[in-house]
């Protein structure tokens, strides 16, 4: 159970601080300019340093991961936080643009988002999948 809670603080810690710094130095959206893109770009990987930092050292730790594998563990979670933090945080900051357009087309559109990630996951990792994660990379269709 703590290693479960100490995870959980610091990978909210890490979006939270990397809110916090964009925050700090952007003002503007981060589709402006190159520079706020830039700032974006920071700030996901400073939160993906945190957020793969808490999790691969409390696994650590608790003996959930040796010294071998310490750095592979980092490098994969800093990797997937990465790229979640790429995959959301802009379409978080697009729809936080968005004051113009009616809430039930919003409403509509999360709702075919959602159904979509749903049918791809099942597709790819459940019980609809009709090919073996074995033989082929097809797991990482998602990221491509």
């Amino acid at each position: 159970m703590i290693p479960s809670l100490t995870i959980a603080i610091t990978n909210t810690l890490g979006p939270v601080v990397g809110f916090w710094f964009l925050q700090r130095y952007n003002k503007q959206n981060i589709f402006e300019s190159v520079r706020m893109m830039m700032l974006f770009i920071l700030a996901i990987i400073i939160a993906s340093i945190i957020t793969a930092s808490g999790g691969t050292l409390t696994l650590f730790i608790h003996n959930i991961v040796n010294m071998d594998t310490i750095l592979q563990t980092w490098s994969s979670w800093f990797v997937g936080d990465l790229i979640g933090f790429l995959l959301i945080a802009p379409i978080l900051e697009a729809y936080a643009l968005k004051k113009n357009i009616s809430k039930s087309l919003l409403s509509l559109e999360g709702a075919l988002l959602i159904t979509v990630l749903i049918v791809l996951n099942l597709i790819i990792f459940g019980p609809l999948a009709f090919f073996s994660l074995i033989e082929y990379p097809i797991a990482y269709v998602v990221v491509a």
